[in-house]
């Protein structure tokens, strides 16, 4: 599989086709609101000129007896997207179908909070300025809170982008007030619901306290939200979600209840849930996490195991993915191709479950339950401790990406590989997308069905938040 990267070489074109880009947004979401009812055949696109490789980036043709080479990475593939950043800890990404938003947390102006970019097809910024999406005069319990970890997805009219947010109650006694906040804003940056509270609560030492990041899909015209729970005096961690419903004036949350309970606790071990993902696929939205016994100590038991939880209409499913080594992390990932769901998630190994992770992957269809398998398929193993960035679905399949040590050379680099939608992994044509991943280690991925956009934090030497774009062969 030949993958190729878009050089940004064309830099001053895409800008001025940015402008125009910009001009014409509001006929294109004119437009797409017409796809949503039946129209699409008639949406304009607009001109541009994307840049292609030279013939100086092409990986040379291999021989008939060696291996075909990995592709390396160039400086002139990926754009800065925000730059000066400070105390941040999450990005996500999602396409309208044309461009893309990207939303992330940073430290500005004396307060945590979360801020987005829209970027045009060929990743040029169509906004000046960051737009700051918590709107504080808003929120209702804690309009003093830090707000991290945004998560995004585009519903056919606008992005739904959701956080968690966090503050003191007292500087007397450090209880901790949380809440859980959504908006919308559509693809021409136009605020159409502003930031409202779906959950908050009071936690401490005995209390609940809300557990970052939470996990955000589209559905319909609402949205469905996933979120971690932990529990106070030790009795571990439970997985909740709701049905978020915004419209003009109009603003209801259905509660769908504890998906993932805490399944018992004991002198010597507490039951935990990871932070949840969230895809929707064709009618049905899947949810998916990685649950596995702690001893209070905080040291892993071999005993965890992949769920997902479907909800298709009125039916609801909870199904067991997997069995795992439980590490540290807990982390996974889902996309949809419009039938079927791939699931990704870290799993430790038995023999180093501290030292050394592996990506694995499953596919899921709502209805016809686990595709692959008990264990799933290694998607990445065998370099360490693998950290998994995440999956969407775009042209030729999925694109998994993660992040890995070097090796030999300090620090960490972003890869990726595509998954067909049959499962199959061709891990001799795995993409490295960036070899100077900054911290945090945050990535996001998505797709606007014609390319991939790729998007990280990287020190260089300022922390900045940068893209690159992956086009299928």
């Amino acid at each position: 599989m030949g993958w190729t990267r878009t050089s940004p070489s064309a830099r001053a074109d895409r800008e001025r086709g940015a402008r125009a880009y910009r001009a014409g947004l509001a006929a294109l979401v004119g437009a797409l609101l017409l796809s949503a009812c039946g129209g699409g055949s008639s949406m304009p696109a607009p001109s541009t000129n994307p840049a292609t490789p030279s013939p100086a980036e092409t990986p040379p043709a291999p021989s008939p007896a060696s291996p075909a080479p990995t592709p390396e990475p160039s400086p002139e593939a990926s754009f800065t997207i925000a730059d000066g950043l400070s105390s941040v800890s999450t990005v996500a990404a999602s396409s309208d179908g044309r461009g893309y938003l990207v939303a992330f947390d940073a430290f500005r102006d004396h307060r945590h909070d979360i801020f987005a970019v829209r970027l045009d097809p060929d990743g040029a910024r169509l906004d000046d300025e960051w737009i700051t999406l918590s709107d504080r005069s808003a929120i209702g319990s804690y309009p003093d809170a830090g707000y991290d970890s945004p998560s995004a997805s585009f519903d056919g009219t606008a992005y739904d982008v959701a956080w968690f947010g966090e503050q003191g109650l007292s500087p007397e006694f450090p209880l901790t007030g949380w809440a859980f906040v959504a908006m919308r804003i559509d693809p021409a940056g136009v605020v159409l619901e502003p930031a409202k509270e779906i959950e908050s609560g009071a936690g401490s030492g005995v209390g609940p306290t809300l557990l970052p990041p939470p996990a955000v899909a589209a559905q319909d015209s609402d949205f469905v939200v996933l979120w971690s729970v932990l529990l106070g005096g030790g009795l571990g961690t439970l997985v909740e979600g709701a049905r978020v419903a915004f419209g003009t004036g109009d603003f209801a949350v259905e509660d769908l209840g504890v998906i993932a309970p805490p399944m018992g606790s004991s002198d010597t071990r507490r039951l935990t849930a990871g932070p949840p993902a969230i895809a929707t696929s064709g009618e049905a939205t899947v949810g998916a996490w990685v649950e596995g016994e702690l001893r209070r100590d905080g040291t892993s038991q071999p005993n965890g195991a992949v769920w997902v939880y479907a909800l298709d209409g009125s039916s609801r499913t909870r199904t067991r993915v997997a069995d795992v080594v439980a590490g540290d992390r807990f982390r996974t990932a889902i996309a949809g191709d419009g039938t079927d769901f791939l699931i990704v998630w870290e799993a430790a190994t038995e023999t180093a479950p501290g030292d050394v992770t592996e990506i694995r992957g499953a596919r899921f269809r709502p209805g016809a339950g686990v595709l692959d398998g008990d264990d799933g398929f290694v998607i990445q193993a065998g370099v360490g401790r693998i950290r998994l960035g995440g999956v969407a679905y775009g042209p030729g399949g999925y694109l998994v990406t993660w992040i890995e040590p070097h090796g030999s050379v300090s620090g960490d680099r972003l890869r990726a590989v595509q998954v067909s939608p049959g499962g199959e992994v061709d891990r001799s044509a795995i993409f490295e997308v960036a070899d100077d991943v900054g911290s945090p280690s945050a990535v996001g991925v998505t797709s606007n069905g014609r390319r991939f956009l790729v998007v990280f934090f990287r020190d260089d030497p300022r922390l900045s938040l940068v893209g690159t774009f992956l086009d299928p062969p």
